[in-house]
Parts: C-alpha cells; sequence; structure tokens
C-alpha cells in the first residue's frame, strides 16, 4: 500500500498555494523534527534556513549510509527529510527556533523546530520521545504527575516565540510530541493561543483529569486534530477528549505507531473501518492507570529507573550495545532495592500483566513477526 514516500511522489511538485495544508503534511513536518539540527538554536528564532540546505549539511556530517552515526529513528527521520527536501512542496520551507532540551537528573526531554510555510503561517512541531533515558522516564511521568518538565519548556517555548508575533500558527508532534502540542497550545498566553489556528497530536497519549477539565483546554479541543493508527496503544494511554481519526497501517503491533507506516491515497491518510484487537490492551492499559494511586505510579516510575539508570547508560543505544551487562545490572541492583519499594515495585508490575498479559503478548507477536519480515521497526519513539 501507498505510505509517505509515495505522497511526496504524488504531490512533491505542488506548492501549498496550490494545494492547501493537509494531515499528511502534518505527519511528515512532525516526523522531521527527530532530525537534530543544532546549528539554529537560537533564542529569538532569527536564524532561518532553508530545508533543502539543512538536510544537505546534517546529512554531509550525519551520512545515513553509516548506520552508526546516529540513533535509527533520527536516521529514518534524516531520510524523509532528504526526501522531501528534493520536493517542491517542502525544498522551500525555512526552519528556525530548534531547541533541545534534556536532562537526566530531573527526567525531562524536548526538542521543537518551527517550520515557516510562509511569511504569516508556521507549523511548530515538537518531538516525540528520543534514545534518552531521560525521555522514557518523562513518558512515565505523565501518568502521575500533573505537568512535566518537558510540557513547561513547550509552554515556554511558545510564549517565548510567539508573544508579541501575529501569525497562524499550527502545532503538531508526534507521540509526546503531540502531547506537548496540545498542552502547549492550551496552556500558552492568551496571545498566543489567539494565534493558534489548528493542533495536531499524532498518536499522542493524553493527560490527566486535573489537565482535561481545566477550562483552557476545552477551549483549544475544537482545535485539535487526533490521528492515531487502527491499532493504537500509545494514543489509547489516558484521554484526550477527541474523538480520533483512526487511520490504517501497512504494521502491525506496536510498530503501527510508526509514522511512515501510516497508509495514504491521494492527499489524506486512509480511514480504518475498524479498530483491531489492541482495543483489549488499551482497556486494559486505562484500567491498570486508574486503579494506581498517584503514589503507586511515582514509586514504579522511580524504582523502574532507578535500575536502568543504575547501569550507567544514558540512551537505550547504549543499553543495547551491552544487552546482557545491562539486564545483569538491572536484575542485581533489584535485589539490593529496599524491600518494601521492591514489593510495591513487583506488585505494580504484576497488576499490570494481569490487566493485559494476554494482550501485551498478542502485540509483542505481531510486533515481532513485522520486524523479522522487515516491515517493522524495533525502534518505538514515544
Amino acid at each position: 500500500m501507498a505510505d509517505i514516500y509515495d505522497y511526496l511522489k504524488w504531490r512533491g511538485d505542488l506548492s501549498f498555494e496550490n494545494a492547501p495544508f493537509n494531515n499528511i503534511d502534518n505527519a511528515i513536518l512532525s516526523e522531521m523534527v527527530y532530525v537534530g539540527l543544532a546549528q539554529l538554536s537560537d533564542k529569538k528564532g532569527s536564524v532561518k534556513k532553508e530545508i533543502r540546505k539543512a538536510a544537505r549539511e546534517f546529512l554531509k556530517e550525519n551520512p545515513v549510509t553509516e548506520p552508526d552515526t546516529i540513533p535509527k529513528i533520527e536516521r529514518a527521520a534524516a531520510e524523509l527529510m532528504e526526501t522531501a527536501a528534493q520536493t517542491e512542496r517542502f525544498g522551500h520551507l525555512k526552519l528556525s527556533g530548534y531547541r533541545n532540551i534534556v536532562s537526566t537528573q530531573a527526567a525531562e526531554q524536548m526538542a521543537v523546530i518551527t517550520y515557516w510555510l510562509s511569511d504569516d503561517t508556521v507549523y511548530v512541531a515538537f518531538r516525540g520521545t528520543d534514545d534518552t533515558i531521560a525521555g522514557w522516564k518523562e513518558d512515565f511521568m505523565l501518568s502521575c504527575i500533573p505537568e512535566t518538565g518537558g510540557q513547561q519548556h513547550a509552554v515556554k517555548y511558545m510564549n517565548e516565540y510567539f508573544s508579541d508575533t501575529r501569525l497562524k500558527i499550527m502545532v503538531g508532534g508526534h507521540s509526546k510530541g503531540g502531547n506537548f502540542a496540545v498542552y502547549a497550545s492550551a496552556f500558552a498566553d492568551r496571545p498566543v493561543r489567539d494565534q493558534i489556528v489548528r493542533v495536531f497530536s499524532n498518536d499522542g497519549p493524553g493527560f490527566m483529569r486535573n489537565i482535561t477539565q481545566r477550562p483552557e483546554y476545552s477551549e483549544v479541543i475544537p482545535k485539535v486534530v487526533s490521528i492515531i493508527p487502527e491499532g493504537s496503544v500509545v494514543g489509547a494511554i489516558m484521554d484526550n477528549k477527541v474523538k480520533p481519526m483512526v487511520v490504517k497501517s501497512s504494521a502491525g503491533g506496536l510498530a503501527q505507531h510508526q509514522i511512515l507506516s501510516w497508509e495514504v491515497m491521494g492527499n489524506d491518510f486512509i480511514r480504518a473501518k475498524r479498530r483491531s484487537s489492541s482495543l483489549i490492551f488499551q482497556k486494559g492499559m486505562k484500567d491498570w492507570l486508574s486503579e494506581l494511586t498517584k503514589n503507586e505510579l511515582e514509586v514504579f516510575t522511580e524504582c523502574l529507573f532507578g535500575l536502568v539508570e543504575a547501569t550507567g547508560a544514558r540512551t537505550l543505544n547504549e543499553i543495547s550495545a551491552s544487552k546482557w551487562n545491562a539486564v545483569k545490572n538491572i536484575i542485581s541492583n533489584a535485589g539490593s532495592m529496599d524491600k518494601e519499594r521492591q514489593r510495591d515495585f513487583f506488585r505494580v508490575i504484576g497488576q499490570f500483566i494481569k490487566k493485559n498479559g494476554l494482550a501485551a503478548k498478542e502485540d509483542l507477536l505481531l510486533f515481532s513477526a513485522e520486524s523479522r519480515a522487515g516491515r517493522g521497526t524495533t525502534d518505538q519513539n514515544i
């Protein structure tokens, strides 16, 4: 079936003046933000560079043909940027305001860039979880604390860059980036919120109830476009109060989370006729989260990532590079945990298995089969 690369072949010669911005354009920009463009890091966003030039410079320093130069997540995004940069539709777009914040100690990970579609219209893209342990820890914190550091940085970015502008602003992101896009659009200062015309959450997790019940959040809901694959798991975590657009994916199981697996026809994604069996897993996840207390979630998160951080690794790639040593270190550290915390930690794991065991097993088997067939990927960015 056709995918985003086919869309670039079909529509790449059409400018945004000739063919209006659509859901697939949003997905492409949300995927490309996984490319690290440090040369565009400036506080005022005054340094602008065409995608065509930015891609050429990045790929010269980080050739995608050499697999060890950059993580797989970033390499896939760089390959997409290389293709998009050669089209009339995307090649002349300008980029500015790249920001990348990662703090292991504070469990914060937020990256963002602004695409200039024209002189008066921008798309602000927030990155989903990257390869850092800090980013993954923050994902877990989304379900147990009112506001994460990454969400705060997302709001700050919007206020700093757009408080004194008169633009048409679209905001979006994939996975956790979709969560940040909605959050920042809801809780930025009023002058910024008034400029926002549309918000995209591409298989992004939802929010705790204390967020979705606030009036600022209710105000942004009519502007939100939520897109999820038919077997969505990440996008089904918690709630965003928005009816999602369910789209078909060529992948199975957890691999459906990847934007590049979503099927397209013409200028839009193909709608799925029904949701997959992952609904069982989604319900189990929601039930599991709803039954845990805030303290249980915090203890579980701190214990889990305390074990991971004790290995000395800062990224998932570092763990993968020495997976057996990492596993041995994690098991060893688990045995030395305080007995009460150890008991609480494994009790929460037991509850998860009880709620999700069969469905999780099914998803993992599907995911494994896709990967072996060369249609999936083993890097899941949330």
